[in-house]
């Protein structure tokens, strides 16, 4: 039951620090890892973050609006209706 994510910075030395960051892999890929770092770099540099251009609730909204999903969903649930076989 630890936290998804914690973050702590360890003083190394006067002027020197390292920042740890631990994630649960539930909430995290290796795609999204790469983007948090790329953009803790950018911060650590003084630059500005760019505002996504497309928010994940925009997404997820244009995903669920997809037919092809529900008929995706038709097909796997008459694929796997009934009692399935023991592998």
């Amino acid at each position: 039951r630890a936290p998804l994510v914690r973050s702590k910075l360890v003083q190394l030395e006067e002027k020197r620090h390292l920042l740890l960051i631990d994630m649960h892999h539930i909430i995290t890929d290796g795609s999204s890892t790469g983007i948090l770092i790329g953009d803790l770099a950018k911060i650590y540099q003084g630059a500005d973050l760019e505002l996504p251009q497309i928010h994940y609730k925009d997404y997820a909204v244009w995903h669920k609006e997809q037919t092809n999903y529900q008929k995706d969903e038709e097909y796997w649930l008459d694929v796997f209706k009934g009692e399935l076989p023991i592998l």
